[in-house]
């Protein structure tokens, strides 16, 4: 990471006490949207916190910019390498907490949750749901961290939509045994938060050579993703702690998933209740016996 980003993050622990409560929401605000706020004017992020676009130049004075834009460039220079677990341990270490942990990843999830809504363009969801409906065969890929959203929306989709999912294999034979049958008439949904994996972008650049259509879940408009994809959702998925959150990635998935199933209700309610006979006939769960 670089040393001029670890600065920043000194500062922004440094300067807490001497800040006004107003700054502070916003210094809680940039924390939890390190990548969405480089790009963000400080009339956005005063509109986004709830407080005056002056606010905004005073709390970057406060940190001894010379204005907002200085600030800005600061956190768009770290755009260029992603900040390491280690590094996180290493600023967050020996910090006072008035709050446990549970209380801070949960207020930090809500908030990145709740941020989903100026994130996503209605517009925007439609027309990957028209995609996802389609489309012959879904084809899914995210690796490590981001496993967790794909196999997720992979399964839920297996479940409740009439959709054939395809999740790609972590290991690179497996991928490329399934990746061989992607079609112009499937589509590639793509899955990575930083630290972002080779493999998935030049999944995501074959499926354009392909002429396959391509959805991304991301953290930022920065992201190597987003050049690839015909519909990026960004989920901010940072803020000072040791995980990144996979809280609103996992919302952006589950939604697209509850949006197909919507679209096909009927279809989808008859293929469940043959799944519930056949559970049943295969005694799947556990029941409680008296």
């Amino acid at each position: 990471m670089r040393e001029e980003y670890q600065d920043l993050l000194a500062l922004l622990e440094e300067k807490f006490d001497s800040l006004t409560d107003k700054q502070k929401k916003i210094r809680r605000f940039v924390l939890e949207n390190l990548e969405h706020v480089s790009f963000m004017s400080a009339r956005e992020i005063a509109q986004e916190v709830g407080v005056s676009e002056s606010t905004v130049t005073r709390f970057a004075h406060s940190l001894s910019f010379d204005g907002y834009a200085d600030f800005q460039k600061a956190l768009q220079d770290r755009l260029a390498e992603k900040i390491t677990t280690a590094d996180k341990l290493s600023a967050i270490e020996g910090r006072e907490e008035k709050k446990s942990v549970l209380e801070k990843v949960t207020e930090r999830n809500i908030s990145h949750i709740k941020g989903i809504k100026s994130r996503v363009e209605k517009g925007k969801f439609e027309q990957a749901v028209n995609m996802f409906l389609s489309s012959k065969n879904i084809f899914i890929i995210g690796l490590r961290t981001s496993f967790t959203v794909a196999y997720l929306m992979h399964y839920e989709l297996s479940v409740y939509t009439l959709k054939n999912s395809i999740l790609l294999g972590v290991r690179s034979e497996k991928l490329v045994d399934k990746l061989v049958d992607l079609k112009e008439e499937d589509l590639l949904l793509a899955i990575s938060l930083p630290r972002y994996t080779k493999e998935t972008v030049k999944v995501l650049e074959y499926a354009n050579h392909e002429n396959v259509s391509t959805i991304s879940i991301t953290d930022s408009l920065a992201s190597p993703l987003v050049p690839h994809s015909n519909v990026c959702f960004t989920a901010s998925a940072e803020g000072l702690s040791v995980s990144d959150s996979l809280a609103p990635s996992i919302t952006i998935a589950q939604a697209l998933v509850e949006a197909v199933t919507l679209h096909q209700i009927e279809e989808v309610q008859q293929r469940l209740e043959k799944k519930e006979e056949l559970w049943s006939k295969l005694d799947t769960f556990y029941e409680e016996s008296f």
